[in-house]
């Protein structure tokens, strides 16, 4: 499962929230600025970023990150995309580099434990496939 985790968003509600969903610590990051200046210098398994942050927008920080702009360790993380939008449209999301997106107001533990368990077996497929190309 997920060791290393960045969550972006400046909402202290929802970095409770998080905090227990997680039985692990994890790194926050209020502004995207911030968000990347960490990911220039920590690796993560998981980063969760709210699309509307300070400074630069969710959707920014996963291009960057995805181009390589905040690290070449943090390319291949994956990134879960966080909305208050119920209308999500899941297209923009995925142009930004972003793995999978969900909707605050309704997460539940239950369902963000099944959308990380979602992630996992998703991250494992690209891992296999990458081990491919070098056979």
């Amino acid at each position: 499962m997920y060791r290393d985790i960045l969550i972006i968003d400046d909402d202290i509600i929802i970095h409770c929230i998080l905090r227990k969903y997680f039985d692990y610590e994890f790194k926050l990051a209020t502004n995207g600025i911030m968000a990347l200046n960490l990911l220039k210098y920590h690796t993560f398994d998981l980063i969760i970023i709210d699309c509307c942050v300070p400074l630069m927008d969710g959707f920014s920080i996963s291009k960057k990150i995805r181009q390589g702009e905040s690290g070449l360790e943090n390319m291949d993380s994956f990134i879960l995309g966080m909305t208050s939008n119920r209308s999500v449209d899941t297209e923009s999301f995925i142009k930004s580099g972003m793995d999978y997106c969900v909707v605050k107001k309704t997460i539940t533990k239950e369902s963000f434990h099944k959308q990380l368990a979602i992630m996992e077996y998703l991250r494992r497929i690209r891992y296999k496939r990458k081990m491919s190309e070098y056979d």
